[in-house]
């Protein structure tokens, strides 16, 4: 009866996860280039920042997503040798939110806050005052969150910018005293309830003339259920500077950070830790752990990108194996991390940034200056989109037994195929012939 019950379980998810693939949708470039930032707002409208080096140096590049399967370079107005916008953020009416800068001459820079209703052309809403250490923007891809009319925006000085009217006024919020402590990260899931967190860097130079930078003792993370009124702190003092954070229905923190040995490097390196005592106990990358999987075990002190989708969904890209074995590819969870699926992306040596728009919708900036996607690719993108109302977490509520998929991700209940003799990061792994599996984690 368990052996007909495993062959249910195979057949079931390879029949709903053959309808899925990984897509590219912008096939590499002879450059050398990374992904930075991404944000997909619906099915059709996305943006995309990165890096490139050419005969002049390190320059930003972006591309738009307008028809849900091409990404195309940004118009001149949103892009130039001097001139990009990140942070940004597409709405879930296509609309872009986002800080442009624009470096003119050796000290003279103009930045402002800008709205997109095309993702071509942008209106200025509120230009900062470079003199103004207030208006001093981090800069990093998680320092700005939207909802509704609100917009969240990390600086340089320990403070987080707030508007009320899409960008148009602001008042400064104080979450730290220390003068020099950038706010990298600003997460919120609803009008009230959000996460923050910065750290503090500092400079020298090696004995070759490298510049190498150092994440002090004074990273922190703060959280807040009244829009950024008031702040508790979760974490601090920590040798961290914090990019992304997810909270599960369980409420476990899922915690993406930079530490000394990461930020400096050329792979562009993140560690992710998970804490169900809100880093009570954080020991830092000591607290990481590895997820078996069938290609070879995914680290989470290495990993290149997340992002969470619906309630206890989170999607992390890496490597699976090790050495002359590894592969990139994505992991993913619908049940707050006690199960895991692996994709290989296929075709691509490095990936970055990631988007979840939807279990069926995930968009990843690769190295090279690739695009993809994960979902249908006879997908019709003709037909009307729908707006669908995001889900709010229950942080009261357990993991369910049964995760919760999407349609096109179904599982069945793990805790029927595992033996309760596992250790805590052991467990059974099923194969895919798609190239996706899923490892039991408990």
């Amino acid at each position: 009866m368990k052996l007909l019950f495993l062959v249910f379980i195979f057949f079931g998810v390879f029949n709903i996860y053959s309808n899925n693939i990984w897509i590219t949708q912008k096939p590499s470039e002879f450059t050398t280039a990374s992904g930075q930032l991404i944000s997909v707002g619906t099915r059709t409208r996305g943006y995309a920042m990165g890096t490139e080096q050419g005969n002049q140096g390190t320059s930003p590049y972006c591309f738009v997503m307008l028809d849900g399967m091409n990404w195309d370079s940004c118009s001149p107005n949103l892009a130039g040798p001097m001139k990009f916008v990140t942070p940004a953020k597409v709405l879930p009416d296509g609309r872009m939110v986002g800080v442009i800068t624009e470096i003119q001459g050796w000290t003279n820079v103009l930045s402002s806050v800008i709205i997109s209703d095309d993702l071509q052309n942008f209106i200025p809403v509120y230009f900062f005052d470079q003199n103004n250490p207030d208006d001093t923007t981090s800069g990093y891809p998680r320092s700005l969150s939207v909802v509704g009319n609100n917009i969240w925006l990390g600086t340089k000085n320990g403070k987080i910018k707030k508007s009320t009217d899409m960008g148009i006024n602001w008042k400064n919020i104080t979450l730290s005293s220390v003068s020099d402590m950038q706010i990298s990260m600003v997460v919120f899931t609803d009008e009230l309830n959000g996460f923050a967190g910065g750290g503090v860097i500092s400079e020298s130079t090696d004995w070759d003339g490298n510049k190498v930078s150092t994440v002090e003792k004074a990273g922190a993370v703060w959280e807040t259920s009244d829009g950024g009124e008031t702040w508790e702190t979760v974490l601090d003092n920590a040798e961290i500077l914090p990019l992304h954070i997810i909270r599960t229905s369980s409420g476990r923190l899922f915690l993406k950070f930079h530490d000394s040995d990461t930020i400096d490097s050329s792979a562009g390196s993140k560690r992710i830790v998970w804490s169900d005592d809100k880093f009570i106990s954080f020991k830092g990358y000591d607290q990481s752990f590895d997820i078996p999987v069938p290609s070879g075990n995914f680290s989470m002190g290495n990993t290149l990108g997340m992002d969470g989708g619906a309630v206890n969904e989170i999607w992390v890209a890496g490597y699976c194996g090790a050495g002359f074995n590894a592969q990139a590819c994505t992991i993913d969870t619908t049940d707050g991390g006690h199960t895991w699926w692996e994709k290989i992306v296929p075709g691509a040596m490095k990936l970055g940034p990631i988007s979840v728009l939807s279990s069926n919708h995930v968009y990843i900036a690769g190295e090279f200056k690739a695009m993809y996607k994960w979902g249908d690719p006879n997908e019709d993108f003709t037909q009307p989109e729908e707006t669908e109302e995001p889900e709010e977490p229950d942080f009261h509520e357990d993991i369910p037994e049964t995760p919760d998929k999407d349609a096109g991700d179904k599982e069945e209940d793990p805790t029927e195929v595992t033996d309760d003799s596992m250790s805590e990061h052991d467990g059974d792994i099923y194969y895919e012939d798609e190239g996706c599996s899923c490892s039991f984690i408990r």
